[in-house]
């Protein structure tokens, strides 16, 4: 996805959660989206509410990637890695 893709799809998950702030899944891209962006502090608040309203959610993800909990787990969720995180 290019950066003006990027921003198009932004502006639509943001559209949607104006509609309708309870679409888990409209969270759940739009932090993915984020995480891209570099906005990791807005990116967290939106896969925190994803997993908030769809609570086995990140078990059926595929690669299990979403996880609750410490810095070291939202580290890894982030950089999207299973093992060791190399973020300080």
């Amino acid at each position: 996805m290019n950066m003006g893709e990027m921003v198009s799809a932004q502006a639509a998950f943001e559209k949607v959660l104006e509609l309708d702030p309870s679409r888990a899944t409209a969270h759940c891209q739009l932090g993915m989206i984020l995480v891209s962006r570099l906005s990791t502090k807005e990116a967290i608040q939106h896969l925190e509410k994803y997993l908030e309203l769809d609570p086995e959610g990140s078990r059926r993800r595929p690669g299990g990637r979403l996880w609750r909990g410490s810095s070291k787990t939202e580290r890894l969720a982030l950089t999207g890695r299973k093992g060791r995180s190399t973020a300080a």
